[in-house]
């Protein structure tokens, strides 16, 4: 499945590179509101579709007790490859839908290896604020994650959170010239009988970026998300990404980038790589 993930990129990547039309002139560069990590507030146009395709590699060999130390664990590699449908209703709301598939492999836990479909996500997004003569658009997004992911058993690690949530969040985003920032604030609810051990989880996202060219956008990004836990220790972590955005054509849109955690309570150390394909028709 993951060499499959990867056939798939190479085959749109060969696909667009031999359609990508020329770039407009510098001085009428438009940012990209795009972030490797941080919410897009921006909605497809009425009856027009993107398709992403994500890869994450994540890999942890470290991680932070209760007192914020930096402690030795037992490898973890995670790789998850995901395809998300979204689809444009009428003017600033669009609808999305998303597939997963994990494979985890981690020498803390026995048994040690699992893969297979994730949890489904589905929801929508409404923009609220669109005000093209200051840069600022704003907007709110809610969707649910549902359990259709393996729980796990004696032979394998499962690929669930293994309970329904609700997830919310504001996004926005303002240009300054050349110059592009994104903010998120999201929260999960979690609900139903198999989630009485959660109680739920915050995310803070912030990134800046300059468009250098019309195709080329670095970014950085502050990332912070702290889970909220019913029987034990909540944990919390702050994470630094840095990315490269390349909105290569009208229809084609690149993202890679490396996220590395920093900071945190009871939570694995990890870094995690990043890229982003999507296509808009």
């Amino acid at each position: 499945m993951r060499s499959s993930g990867f056939g798939v990129f190479i085959t749109i990547c060969f696909l667009v590179c031999n359609n990508i039309g020329h770039a407009e002139s510098a001085g009428s560069i438009t940012p990209e509101h795009g972030k490797v990590n941080t919410a897009d507030p921006s909605t497809v146009d009425p009856g027009h579709y993107e398709i992403e395709l994500n890869y994450g590699y994540l890999r942890a060999t470290r991680a932070f007790n209760s007192n914020s130390d930096s402690v030795e664990r037992g490898s973890l590699d995670e790789r998850e490859t995901s395809l998300v449908l979204t689809a444009g209703l009428i003017e600033n709301w669009d609808m999305y839908f998303g597939l997963l598939f994990v494979r985890i492999t981690d020498d803390e836990t026995d048994p040690n290896r699992g893969s297979g479909i994730g949890d489904v996500e589905f929801g929508g997004r409404y923009r609220f604020i669109n005000n093209e003569t200051a840069g600022l658009e704003v907007a709110y997004t809610a969707g649910f994650v549902a359990p259709t992911g393996s729980d796990g058993n004696e032979d394998e690690i499962g690929t669930s959170q293994q309970y329904w949530s609700l997830e919310q969040a504001v996004i926005l985003s303002k240009d300054w010239g050349q110059w592009t920032m994104n903010a998120e604030l999201g929260y999960s609810l979690p609900f139903g009988e198999d989630s009485e051990d959660s109680d739920g989880g915050v995310t803070l996202n912030a990134a800046v970026g300059y468009q250098i060219t019309p195709a080329i956008q670095p970014e950085l990004e502050l990332n912070y998300g702290k889970e909220f836990v019913a029987i034990d220790d909540d944990a919390d972590v702050l994470s630094v990404t840095a990315g490269l955005v390349m909105p290569l054509s009208d229809s084609f849109l690149m993202k890679a980038g490396v996220v590395k955690d920093v900071s945190g309570t009871n939570a694995d150390k990890a870094t995690l790589y990043l890229i982003n394909l999507k296509l808009a028709f």
